[in-house]
């Protein structure tokens, strides 16, 4: 477990333009961790392909690794892994101009967050959340007030939770 653990920081903490690799240890993971006592990590592996997948929108294989985290996820009651795929989701959706889905997902993953007190979820949501409002540009500037708050609290949370928005989310 503990070296698989080591794969699994090395392959979160890649850079954007090492995809293939990402790729090829992701594959390496998923075999070496489809067993009853290694859930957690497959699951992380599949978000982080997902992840890795959108990064260079290529939105089906996202979407494909994004929904096996999300059943491990489910089956386990893994809510951080809930959590983070469905804010993924939701900014899949977004780049693909569906803003409702995006929202649909954004507040799935605040309310998984929220129930369980999952700070990292609730500050990506709230700015995911915040973003859209005020991307969308339109209504009373207290609609654009609340989406400038809810980033605000996204902001805050992280800087409280001392890391960046970047950083892997899974040791």
């Amino acid at each position: 477990r503990s070296s698989l653990q080591v794969y699994l920081d090395k392959m979160q903490s890649m850079k954007p333009n090492e995809t293939d690799a990402v790729k090829t240890i992701g594959d390496w993971l998923i075999k070496k961790t489809d067993t009853d006592s290694l859930q957690d990590m497959l699951a992380a592996v599949h978000l982080t392909l997902g992840k890795t997948y959108a990064g260079i929108l290529n939105f089906e294989e996202a979407a494909r690794y994004l929904t096996v985290a999300q059943g491990i996820g489910e089956k386990n009651n893994f809510f951080t892994i809930q959590a983070d795929v469905l804010n993924e989701l939701g900014t899949i959706y977004d780049r693909n101009e569906q803003t409702e889905k995006a929202v649909s997902y954004y507040e799935k993953s605040l309310a998984i967050s929220e129930k369980n007190n999952y700070q990292r979820g609730i500050a990506f949501a709230k700015y995911n959340l915040g973003r859209v409002q005020l991307e969308r540009g339109s209504g009373s500037n207290t609609t654009l007030n609340s989406a400038v708050d809810l980033m605000l609290q996204g902001f805050g949370i992280v800087k409280k939770l001392g890391f960046q928005p970047y950083e892997p989310c899974y040791s």
